[in-house]
């Protein structure tokens, strides 16, 4: 019997405020405060510049609580993937490759296995020759005849 995909799991975020500051809404959002700056740059997150203090010429961001609401339920923070599954990418020679799917197998984790590949599209080319073989060719290489 196949198991049944899971939900996918929203976190819960909770806006007490009305307004918030770049900082703020960082920490509420669990983002830095640097991806809500890109966010305001982009235009998926509006923002009021705001005076500091009563008749200060320095502003600041406020952004409204709607704002979050409506960025955090919105289709911008959910996976492109289709198929339920994250993308995980890691750096591994062929041989390395190999060992990873050996370790997978012993965990018993056959189907996390059968999805590691090579993005690379070359077979690897294994080189047969003797040791003498060897030293003739790297001597060579090095300009050592």
């Amino acid at each position: 019997m196949a198991k049944p995909k899971p939900k996918e799991v929203q976190p819960v975020i909770i806006l007490t405020k009305n307004t918030y500051t770049i900082g703020e809404a960082a920490v509420a959002m669990k983002m830095s405060s640097q991806y809500v700056r890109t966010l305001i740059r982009r235009g998926q997150i509006k923002s009021k510049l705001v005076p500091i203090a009563k008749d200060s010429q320095v502003t600041r961001h406020a952004i409204a609580k709607d704002q979050l609401e409506n960025f955090l339920s919105g289709s911008a923070r959910k996976s492109k993937r289709t198929d339920g599954r994250n993308k995980y990418v890691f750096y591994a020679n062929f041989g390395e490759i190999g060992r990873v799917r050996e370790v997978l197998k012993a965990a018993g984790l056959q189907e996390v296995e059968k999805t590691v590949m090579s993005s690379n599209q070359l077979k690897p080319m294994i080189i047969e020759e003797t040791e003498d073989e060897h030293v003739d060719r790297q001597a060579r290489l090095n300009g050592k005849d």
